[in-house]
């Protein structure tokens, strides 16, 4: 009866884990304007997608979710048959905080990707101008050279300019997508310029030389603080792994340390001291730039 509930509530709190990042999604959706795109499905005069393309459309914009959702169910399911209600707990806690962690990773490497490529936009925005070519003839040709992810979003750009936004508002939107302060920094240089003119050239090469040196020392201190990152790593997890190392081969032995409010709060407590040592080793080895 026991294991029948706490499966039932899994699956209730994989459900709210989904709903919420459905409502997430809703709520943060933003408007783009792609060269041929179609309109909506659903709407007058087009046809329903494929469900299969509608299913893979589906999971692309609710990954996350969907990844959170399965996270919770199997790590809460794997907790309750190795070390009881005390491992659901875990296993939830686990797996609803391992596709965060894989999804930030993720969102910083596409990050450190678009600052590489800013850097390259810029200097070849500053190399077209330079030989004499407009503003956005120069942010065309940047995004003819560019490489996804970067092409993705100046194509955004493009688009728009294509159906007769104005360039500073066009700017705008393509500062907030990238996000960083040497975007915004890009942007403002092509505003400033757009409007009152004179030698756009120097700037945009200063700009791109000090994306290419904030680069350069963030790599740099990656590789000096490498060694403190993963011994945290080793650090944090040793322990944890040699528990269920413990609660796969000797149950039997351990299952009084699961039934006991002792034991579970020892349990909780060793829990929480690893989280805030891994917190606080990761916190000392970040360095700002």
């Amino acid at each position: 009866m026991v294991v029948e509930l706490a499966v039932s509530a899994l699956v209730l709190g994989s459900i709210l884990c989904l709903g919420k990042a459905r409502a997430l999604d809703r709520s943060a959706g933003v408007t783009r304007i792609l060269p041929g795109a179609s309109p909506a499905p659903g709407s007058a005069g087009t046809a329903s997608p494929a469900p299969m393309a509608a299913l893979a459309g589906f999971v692309s914009a609710h990954r996350r979710g969907l990844a959170q959702a399965l996270g919770t169910l199997g790590g809460g399911l794997l907790g309750l048959q190795v070390a009881g209600p005390v491992g659901m707990a875990g296993g939830v806690a686990g797996g609803w905080l391992v596709p965060r962690a894989l999804d930030r990773r993720r969102t910083g490497r596409r990050e450190e990707l678009l600052e590489r490529q800013l850097a390259e936009a810029v200097e070849t925005c500053a190399l077209a101008v330079k030989s004499g070519l407009s503003i956005g003839q120069a942010l065309e040709f940047a995004a003819a050279e560019a490489h996804p992810p970067m092409r993705g979003l100046m194509g955004e750009l493009m688009a728009e300019r294509t159906v007769g936004a104005p360039l500073d508002e066009a700017l705008q939107r393509f500062g907030t997508s990238l996000g960083t302060d040497e975007g915004r920094l890009f942007v403002l240089i092509l505003s400033i310029h757009h409007r009152s003119g004179g030698n756009l050239a120097a700037p945009l090469q200063e700009v791109a030389s000090t994306i290419q040196h904030r680069t350069a020392v963030r790599r740099e201190l990656r590789g000096l603080t490498a060694q403190g990152r993963i011994s945290g790593a080793i650090l944090g997890g040793l322990p944890i792994g040699f528990f269920l190392v413990l609660s796969a081969t000797s149950r039997r032995d351990l299952a009084p340390i699961y039934r006991s409010p002792a034991g579970i709060a020892m349990l909780a407590v060793g829990f929480v001291l690893e989280a805030l040592a891994y917190l606080w080793i990761r916190r000392l080895m970040k360095v700002h730039v």
